[in-house]
């Protein structure tokens, strides 16, 4: 298989800058994949430090700020792309094969819950980075996408049909629950509530009762989750092939 696959110790390796003219000068994630020093990742854990776990090709796998659950992973492209429905078909496959890689990985922390809430700038939807990314989050116990997306969910039969189906979409949110199965909800078919910022975190918060704060830009501190997650993933690795 002729796929660049690599595996990061925690906090430790400095990510090379990506292809001049791939990053978006206002995006956090682009700026902090570039080396940025004032970031927010930067400005909380240091400027020489990254939190990337696993690579294929030009799709990394990190660990999320502001965690809910240790293992918690954001899987998006080294380069600007607003949604995971916007990337081209290979580059798609590579962060679909990230996703499947790193569910594997992250079984011993829970039940994997991979979603995207997908959404393009002035959309008025999303967490307000517009760079694609999908959340690999393991639960203390299962959970059916429609606790999530109650009635505005569409069944489909796979993330590639979601993905699909949201090209032309403004904003959506694809989920694959924690038995596999998956479902779409655009925002034509649903409440607004819906498409809130970071909807889906706070939703998380509540359903399973945490005390943890839903919203990722109260973090300010270094987060022992994040730490033990980047710590797990660093003594573990993250198989080659």
């Amino acid at each position: 298989m002729d796929m660049k696959e690599t595996a990061y110790s925690p906090v430790v390796q400095v990510h090379q800058s990506v292809a001049p003219g791939a990053i978006e000068s206002t995006c956090e994630f682009c700026l902090e994949l570039d080396g940025a020093p004032d970031t927010r990742f930067h400005s909380i854990y240091g400027a020489k430090h990254d939190r990337i776990v696993a690579r294929r090709n030009r799709i990394v796998a990190m660990p999320t700020l502001g965690q809910l659950f240790v293992g918690s992973l954001l899987i998006l492209p080294d380069f600007h792309c607003e949604t995971v429905a916007q990337l081209r078909p290979d580059e798609r496959q590579d962060l679909l094969d990230l996703v499947n890689l790193m569910k594997e990985r992250v079984r011993s922390f829970g039940f994997p819950l991979t979603v995207e809430h997908g959404a393009r700038q002035g959309s008025g939807s999303g967490c307000g980075i517009y760079h694609a990314h999908f959340h690999l989050i393991p639960l203390p116990e299962h959970l059916h996408f429609g606790e999530l997306l109650a009635d505005a969910a569409k069944p489909v039969s796979s993330l590639d049909e979601a993905l699909d189906a949201a090209a032309d979409l403004p904003a959506y949110i694809v989920c694959q629950d924690t038995w596999g199965s998956v479902a779409l909800a655009d925002p034509f078919s649903s409440s607004p509530n819906l498409f809130a910022s970071q909807y889906v975190r706070k939703r998380l918060a509540a359903r399973f009762g945490l005390c943890e704060e839903w919203d990722w830009r109260s973090y300010h501190e270094p987060e022992a989750k994040l730490l033990e997650t980047l710590s797990i993933f660093g003594a573990n690795n993250v198989p080659l092939s």
